[in-house]
């Protein structure tokens, strides 16, 4: 390590960084996830590794043109941790006998309702038996 350098990952607040899946449709309407670019940079300027741990399990219409109450209905079971993916996280970030609840950073493009970040912070928590505690980034609010 050269003189003066901190290497941040030691010092990091999380331990990865994920973000929320688009469909394909919607990746396909776009081009690309706003999301998944934004979590790209964040993990580029800090050096926390950028991990893929949720899936979409079907595609649902915009979030903006809904009720609260629609949203909410629309996000059960709507995302689901990536098995193989989170496994991977867990052995990577493996303690004896642990003295920290892992941290993770979830990023989405837009909070509204929250109802987005609460159905993968859910799939994760599922996910992660052990505990884990998710911090949410935003681009905007609406």
């Amino acid at each position: 390590m050269a003189h003066g350098h901190v290497d941040t990952r030691k010092y990091s607040v999380w331990h990865a960084i994920t973000y929320v899946p688009v469909s394909r449709e919607r990746a396909e309407e776009r081009g690309f996830n706003q999301a998944e670019r934004l979590a790209a940079t964040v993990s580029s300027h800090t050096q926390i590794p950028l991990l893929h741990l949720l899936e979409r399990k079907r595609h649902s219409a915009k979030q903006s043109f809904k009720t609260r109450s629609a949203r909410m209905q629309d996000m059960e079971s709507l995302f689901a941790a990536k098995r193989g993916a989170v496994e991977q996280f867990l052995l990577a970030n493996q303690r004896k006998e642990r003295q920290y609840v892992l941290r993770l950073l979830l990023v989405d493009d837009i909070y509204t309702t929250g109802s987005t970040i609460q159905a993968c912070s859910e799939a994760l928590q599922i996910a992660c038996p052990d505990g884990i505690d998710i911090y949410a980034l935003t681009w905007a609010r609406s």
